[in-house]
């Protein structure tokens, strides 16, 4: 009688089936340093612990990762998810780590919140609100989080028992992060964009910060694009001309725009025909519809941080002053504004505060 041989996966079944709560613990617990027997038992235990972590995973709604299938196993594991974080924690412990640190980023890049501040903050809201979680001893929790989600975590959080904390570059602290990059890429010889390129009217590493908005991952996709546009024009150039320059910052922008936002929204601002707009304008002049309609489709914008509110008007139509709105990030205004250059928008859409240096986006 032929014996049938069974699978590596059907033989890990079979032995995670025997390994309960209790015996995980009991063994955790007899663990005395970060010896051989721990190195056995990683290794003897490893289904369950790759169990406990897809828990943690799916705990947070990121069902999109999975490490392993989990069925069957969660009846072995039937305790709260805090409590398996406290057996990872002890593990952790008894191996020789003196804290366990969680960071979160990116959670408005993922494919479950599509860049919407609110879909990104209830992906988090049950965990800024759990004290016990955020407080558990040995553990970390480290959250870098979209500034557009402020308004929505500010409702929800405690700053009296969480610190929290804002950053943010300034612009001489993105140039000099331009100069060290350009330095170390050139071996000290270049530290300034304007050494590699041909004079025109505008200083290249402004524009640069200037369409970054703060960002040091945007500044560097910037150069990237202006690169690769000169390579288009004439890889042999010595320099940087002023066609690769702007046609960089328009292909930027687009990208940049619809990472942002769609094509739908692209379409709805540019109907408007002016950065700056009122409600009873949106609702009587472009789209022909309620003022709540109008209303709605400002706080959608908002949402996506590609509109802000800069202060009140009166008009016609309102015996009340009504609130001015403006598109407040730049990249999208430039693709709403795509059939102007470059230096046509900076001209006549464009102004920098002359008492703290923001970005003001009018109609001038």
């Amino acid at each position: 009688m032929k014996l049938k041989k069974k699978s590596l996966k059907t033989l890990i079944q079979e032995h995670l089936e025997n390994i309960h709560e209790f015996e995980l613990k009991a063994a955790i617990d007899s663990l005395k340093s970060f010896s051989a027997k721990a190195k056995e038992f990683w290794n003897k235990y490893f289904g369950a612990i790759n169990t406990l972590v897809n828990a943690l995973l799916q705990s947070f709604n990121l069902q999109g990762v999975s490490l392993a299938k989990f069925e069957d196993d969660e009846k072995k594991l039937t305790r709260s998810y805090k409590y398996r974080l406290e057996i990872f924690k002890d593990l952790c412990l008894k191996l020789g780590f003196e804290s366990v640190y969680v960071l979160l980023d990116k959670v408005d890049e993922s494919e479950l919140t599509g860049n919407k501040a609110e879909d990104s903050f209830k992906m988090i809201q049950s965990m800024v609100r759990d004290l016990e979680l955020l407080e558990m001893d040995k553990f970390g929790f480290k959250f870098f989080l979209w500034d557009q989600l402020k308004s929505h975590f500010r409702e929800y959080s405690r700053p009296d028992r969480i610190d929290q904390f804002t950053l943010e570059w300034s612009n001489e602290e993105l140039e000099k992060m331009l100069s060290t990059r350009l330095g170390a890429y050139s071996g000290g010889k270049i530290t300034k964009l304007e050494q590699i390129t041909k004079k025109f009217e505008e200083n290249l590493t402004s524009l640069v910060i200037l369409f970054a908005q703060k960002s040091p991952r945007d500044a560097i996709r910037i150069c990237k694009q202006i690169i690769a546009e000169q390579r288009e024009i004439n890889r042999e150039s010595t320099c940087i001309e002023l066609k690769a320059i702007l046609e960089g910052i328009e292909n930027f922008c687009k990208i940049r725009a619809l990472e942002i936002t769609d094509e739908v929204k692209i379409r709805e601002l540019r109907k408007i025909g002016f950065v700056g707009f009122t409600i009873p304008y949106l609702a009587n002049d472009v789209f022909k519809i309620s003022q709540n309609g109008a209303r709605s489709k400002v706080h959608g914008w908002e949402d996506l941080g590609i509109v802000k509110k800069v202060g009140t008007t009166t008009v016609k139509t309102s015996d009340r002053p009504v609130n001015n709105y403006t598109i407040s990030d730049i990249r999208v205004a430039k693709y709403v504004f795509e059939k102007m250059s470059v230096l046509e928008f900076i001209k006549n859409k464009y102004k920098k505060c002359p008492n703290c240096s923001d970005v003001l986006l009018r109609d001038w």
